[in-house]
């Protein structure tokens, strides 16, 4: 419940509330979901790293979100390596399949990846 808070209050643009609520939660117990949203909050990638740790490799948003990360630092190898572990996991991420198969094609020229990548689109 408190990460659904978490969550509708930051689509509200009420983010220092969202803080506020995150940090007291998160003091008390940590979750994957609630690292991910306060790192989100916070712009900060190590609590994506600690939420994809905590889930013991399973919470795919973590890792998708480090990807996005890693495609803004222009870093697109990092990105490709973060995008298949999170569609290793849920495959039905079709924008997620759309940059991959695009960071694919800027980056290592491999079209047989990319291609793989934009299948996974349709």
């Amino acid at each position: 419940m408190f990460e659904e808070s978490v969550e509708c209050l930051a689509v509200a643009g009420r983010i220092s509330k969202a803080k506020e609520i995150a940090e007291k939660f998160l003091k008390d117990k940590e979750t994957p979901r609630m690292l991910f949203l306060y790192g989100s909050l916070i712009e900060d990638s190590s609590y994506y790293h600690r939420a994809w740790k905590l889930s013991n490799h399973h919470y795919y948003y973590a890792m998708n979100a480090l990807a996005r990360y890693h495609i803004g630092k222009k870093e697109p190898l990092k990105a490709i390596e973060c995008f298949e572990k999170s569609l290793k996991i849920n495959t039905f991420q079709k924008k997620s399949w759309f940059t991959l198969g695009c960071t694919y094609m800027r980056t290592t020229k491999d079209n047989a990846q990319a291609a793989r990548c934009f299948t996974n689109v349709i």
